[in-house]
């Protein structure tokens, strides 16, 4: 009776109240009844609870391009993403880019196995790619695939230089694009996985932007309460024979193709987004392309590209006003999750996911999302198919907040990146650095950097974490060397100090460090700080347009080296290769500023500057590696481009840089209020009182050189110096003390 009736009751629920039944049995069974109806109208109401997986930059389909999937077939990437699929479940996925690995894969390969024009072979072949990929993820339960092009989907962007460079790949890209979308998105009917149109309640727009060079490539997908939409963001903005680099906005230098939406394609975005927003049917909105948008973002092994204008950008700024939830990338091979500065609570988070040793898990129900980040574990290289949490990211829609921990910890973009202190150093390996792996272990114990052995790892305090840890050898610490409780590390020429991570220079961001040092070398140009070019090609001429950034000691005379030919070096002539400890800051005052525009500290006070060689506006390179001391881990062909250049010998303390301009008051000098007067110095040197406000001198002439005073107003003043800021007002009077940071 229940299961004949219930239905009725179902979708016309106010039968029930028509008429109260007399008898015990009929109002048993009324109350049943009643109950029911309640429970599944409740239930019909309140969306079931659900997830998703994410697998960025997955690269290891190349195999399938000669030789597709078939079915049956099985192998380790099979068996793993099987595994995964059993174990945490997951309704779809999401690939947010570079599948396959085609930057490094010629064209001539692909005609030598398929025959025919370069157009017919890339087809061929990325079309068995894709459409095994696609496969794969079925086997494992992941029948809705929706995936993004990343640069290797469409020859890598080594390939997207001009026509007349040997690398081009700009001919076969149309191709590439269409392999994309009908191995990916048109089933074996030819037909599209999505709908034509897309529907919110009685309002629709197409599901692809229709008419554009994106329509078979980006699409919009509804699934259940999420909103899904896909965005292939790689755009020609030049003509066959012109590379695109824009020093000036920090826009392109990836070729005559970057990274950007516009036009019809952001108007079709923008519809799509906006209608998704309003409407009642959609509780989360979801965006995917390859590239990162806002900065700064942990990098590993990777060319490092970005999204043009950043947050500044249409395409970010349309996320953030209609309230965007998540915006999923990759291409950098690292996790960073980063919140919207610009008042809403739209979160990016980049992962990575290659030979699937990182994927994301997310959690859906009509309140939250819940992000989850899984990292593998086990003895072997890859394949270990076993995974822990390593970091959970919830958006809650109710209360409004964005929280992460580990992994998916919100990063603080103001504070320090990268901070070593020399306090902290432990046996490499301890800390599992994302990536460094080895041939026969999942996390290296050793690494070779510049010929030498490097078994051991400064820790980085900066809010990058372990990823940028530095690997080190023959870097000695030395007790209360600069400061009484800390260490400082003592170098010679044959120490390193390099961090396995890319960057964190990207493209014009402002880029801006500090660092200590003590030396008595004379006759030398040494490296304190190197962040230059990983794979090699430093020297080629497009690379040649692009910034690396080399502080220098020429004799203990600071200088900073962007290009060949090209320096930024302090007029003074200051020598601070005196045995003294000294600090020097470097600062880009804006996003791509010129190199005149630099500034460049000593000891708190800033340098007049002599600029050798183009002033033009700072681009940097977005696949260096940094490191202290030397050229670290960047290519070998920096040693050819500076011959005079030699490692630093002396001590180095407290290095930290920002992805930020510096603020004089806060990140060079430590100000330290206090009310009255102490007789003795905080700094622990004995001084006396000199005529004049505010002002003391040193007894101990090594210690200190005197002070500067500037009055602030009545009774207040600030003192500080070149080495360390200290001062005292008068009895009773209160006194700012500022001390270099």
């Amino acid at each position: 009776l229940l299961t004949m009736v219930l239905p009725s009751f179902y979708h016309n629920p106010q039968i029930l109240l028509l008429s109260h039944p007399k008898s015990s049995e009929m109002n048993l069974l009324y109350n049943l009844y009643s109950s029911l109806v309640i429970f599944s109208t409740i239930t019909a109401v309140q969306a079931e609870d659900w997830s998703f997986m994410v697998f960025a930059d997955f690269h290891g389909s190349n195999q399938y391009t000669n030789y597709p999937l078939q079915d049956g077939q099985t192998d380790e990437k099979v068996e793993t993403i099987r595994s995964i699929g059993q174990t945490y479940g997951g309704e779809l996925a999401l690939l947010p880019g570079d599948s396959n690995s085609y930057g490094g894969k010629p064209t001539q390969e692909f005609v030598d196995k398929f025959g025919g024009t370069p157009e017919e072979a890339v087809y061929q072949g990325a079309y068995n790619c894709y459409t095994s990929v696609r496969k794969m993820f079925g086997m494992a339960g992941y029948k809705t695939l929706l995936a993004a092009v990343g640069d290797h989907e469409i020859g890598g962007n080594k390939g997207f230089v001009k026509v007349t460079e040997k690398n081009s790949k700009l001919n076969t890209i149309p191709a590439l694009r269409k392999a994309f979308e009908d191995g990916y998105n048109r089933n074996q009917m030819g037909e599209y996985i999505v709908d034509e149109r897309i529907y919110f309640g009685n309002a629709s727009w197409p599901s692809r932007p229709v008419g554009t060079d994106y329509e078979g490539t980006s699409f919009a997908y509804i699934h259940k309460n999420v909103l899904f939409v896909t965005v292939d963001a790689f755009m020609q903005v030049t003509d066959d024979y012109e590379n695109y680099i824009d020093k000036e906005t920090g826009r392109g230098g990836e070729g005559t193709i970057t990274c950007t939406v516009k036009d019809s394609h952001l108007s079709w975005f923008r519809n799509i987004i906006s209608e998704g927003n309003r409407s009642e049917d959609v509780n989360h909105i979801i965006v995917q392309a390859h590239l990162p948008i806002i900065q700064p973002v942990r990098k590993v092994s990777c060319s490092g590209q970005f999204f043009d204008d950043a947050r500044e950008s249409e395409f970010w700024k349309i996320m953030n006003d209609n309230d965007v939830d998540i915006y999923f990338a990759g291409e950098v091979h690292s996790n960073t999750a980063s919140l919207s500065r610009d008042g809403s609570n739209l979160v990016q988070i980049v992962s990575r996911s290659r030979a699937f040793n990182n994927f994301l898990k997310v959690e859906v129900s009509d309140e939250s999302l819940e992000v989850i980040s899984y990292n593998e574990i086990g003895e072997k290289p890859k394949w270990n198919g076993k995974y822990e949490e390593q970091g959970r990211l919830i958006v809650n829609k109710v209360s409004k907040t964005v929280t992460g921990t580990g992994v998916l910890e919100l990063i603080n973009p103001e504070a320090p990146l990268i901070h070593f202190d020399f306090n902290s150093s432990s046996a490499l390996g301890s800390r599992q650095v994302p990536g460094l792996t080895s041939d026969d272990s999942l996390i290296a114990t050793e690494v070779n950097i510049r010929d030498s052995n490097c078994k051991e790892a400064i820790e980085n305090k900066g809010e990058f974490g372990v990823q940028y840890d530095a690997q080190v050898t023959k870097i000695y610490t030395i007790a209360d060397a600069r400061k009484e409780g800390s260490n400082a590390g003592l170098f010679t020429e044959s120490s390193r100090m390099a961090i396995f991570g890319v960057g964190p220079y990207s493209g014009g961001q402002p880029v801006s460090f500090s660092i200590w040092f003590k030396t008595v070398v004379t006759d030398k140009d040494m490296i304190l700080m190197h962040y230059g070019d990983t794979y090699g090609n430093f020297l080629s001429a497009w690379n040649y347009k692009k910034n690396h950034f080399t502080l220098v000691l020429e004799n203990g005379v600071p200088a900073l080296y962007t290009q060949i030919g090209t320096k930024a070096k302090s007029s003074l002539k200051q020598k601070l290769n005196d045995d003294e400890w000294h600090k020097i800051d470097v600062s880009m005052p804006t996003h791509s500023c010129r190199l005149s525009q630099v500034d460049l500290y000593v000891d708190g006070h800033v340098q007049p500057k002599i600029v050798e060689g183009s002033n033009s506006h700072l681009f940097a390179l977005t696949s260096g590696n940094l490191s202290l001391g030397g050229f670290g881990y960047s290519s070998r062909n920096h040693e050819e481009a500076y011959p005079n250049l030699s490692p630093f010998s002396g001590m180095i303390d407290d290095f930290k840089l920002y992805n930020r301009p510096l603020n004089p008051n806060g990140d060079l000098f430590t100000v330290v209020q206090s009310k009255g007067c102490d007789k003795s110095n905080p700094e622990g040197f004995n001084i006396k009182k000199v005529p004049g406000n505010c002002s003391r001198k040193c007894l101990k002439r090594k210690a200190c050189f005197g002070y500067e005073k500037k009055r602030t107003e009545p009774k207040h003043c600030i003192l500080f110096r070149e080495k360390v800021g200290l001062g005292e007002a008068e009895d009773g009077v209160s006194c700012s003390l500022k001390i270099l940071a």
